[in-house]
């Protein structure tokens, strides 16, 4: 008997080997389930050490960048912090496989990072779903791995059009940025499961009026969603404060062309710095924007308000420079003692933000915000 027991334990284990090697997507779903399960026993528990991993991962992986943008105080002119792929592999060691969101950033611009397409591949047959924010001017370099990517969403930066963008993005052509955009929407169009396409503008006194010619370029290469955001520090704020639009004598006038743009467009245009100005086209000749779904990680059977924000118990957030976060709101120093993830994911600063995000003394809190639009709860399962 002795010998046949081990001979079926011999054989289960090459069967599940050839799973792992054969089916790793199968493998990582299981892995992940685990791993969710485990997070739901935690928060049960009001637990601040686990041992389920993370699900969702942002990786800032250069500070590099193609561009000098004249709003922008990204380190890339004073530091270079480039890490390889296989960096954050040993550094996520077995967790790899539990994720099931990565974000592929960059302080500077992700598509300038040597490992891009490598990631993108290995992530992809492990099963992630995967994000990027890019400029899009090296897009024509990597169309491959969009193509095949299991990609969720895709953020363009977008300032302007014609001789605004190029006056905001020094170093850039309309003309390069305009063909790469284009040929990407096109590529979406022709995949099954295409990913959501988003434009993101960083609002100013010197580009607000060429926001039109942003959505009507948007609405040409059927973008989703045109998100503004405020400029309210960089470069161009510490040169001229009144470049930030909400501190100027030029916001009504912004404000009214928001409403006069809201009567034409046909894409939806979310302001972050005023939502009342946001725009939601209602007319019957309108297709409903696609957004981003939960993912399974956001759907855990916890009582309502369990926690306060899930990003310190599913997510982390590296900054180049060995710094780990929960989000990219949430700022630290770096601390040589939580330098890397295994002494980060434990250790004494996510212990104490977990602990507040049970007490829901988060926000405000740590987060030094009164609100967070950002922060998450977990989305309860239907019936």
């Amino acid at each position: 008997m002795g010998i046949i027991e081990n001979g079926k334990g011999l054989l289960k284990r090459f069967i599940d080997g050839i799973a792992v090697e054969r089916w790793p997507i199968l493998a990582r779903s299981n892995s992940a389930a685990g791993n969710r399960q485990r997070l739901l026993r935690h928060i049960q528990n009001k637990d601040v050490i686990l041992d389920s991993a993370p699900c969702r991962v942002e990786l800032s992986v250069t500070t590099h960048c193609n561009l000098d943008c004249i709003m922008c105080a990204g380190p890339q002119r004073t530091m270079s912090l480039d890490k390889s792929y296989d960096w954050f592999l040993e550094q996520l060691g077995g967790f790899i496989d539990t994720l099931e969101d990565v974000s592929v950033i960059g302080l500077g611009e992700p598509l300038l990072w040597k490992d891009f397409d490598r990631a993108v591949a290995d992530l992809t047959l492990r099963g992630a779903s995967l994000r990027t924010t890019t400029n899009a001017l090296l897009l024509h370099k990597h169309m491959d791995a969009f193509k095949t990517g299991n990609f969720r969403c895709i953020c363009i930066s977008i300032d302007g059009t014609n001789e605004v963008y190029e006056y905001v993005r020094k170093n850039a052509t309309w003309r390069q940025f305009e063909i790469n955009v284009r040929a990407l929407a096109r590529l979406i169009r022709g995949l099954g499961a295409p990913p959501v396409l988003y434009f993101n503008v960083a609002v100013g006194t010197y580009n607000y009026a060429d926001i039109p010619n942003i959505v009507a370029f948007a609405q040409e290469v059927d973008v989703d969603l045109v998100s503004l955001n405020r400029v309210s520090f960089g470069r161009i704020v510490d040169t001229d404060p009144k470049a930030d639009l909400m501190l100027s004598d030029q916001y009504e006038d912004f404000k009214a062309m928001m409403k006069n743009l809201a009567e034409v467009s046909r894409v939806t245009v979310a302001c972050g710095f005023d939502p009342s100005l946001s725009i939601y086209p209602t007319r019957d000749d309108i297709t409903t924007p696609r957004l981003e779904q939960p993912l399974p990680y956001h759907t855990i059977a916890v009582d309502d308000n369990a926690v306060q924000c899930i990003y310190p118990f599913t997510s982390v957030q590296y900054w180049s420079g060995d710094v780990f976060t929960p989000c990219c709101l949430l700022i630290r120093a770096y601390d040589s003692s939580e330098s890397t993830f295994a002494s980060y994911w434990n250790g004494k600063y996510i212990q104490n933000i977990r602990q507040r995000a049970y007490e829901h003394t988060l926000i405000p809190g740590p987060c030094g915000k009164d609100a967070c639009v950002f922060a998450r709860t977990f989305v309860k399962k239907a019936g």
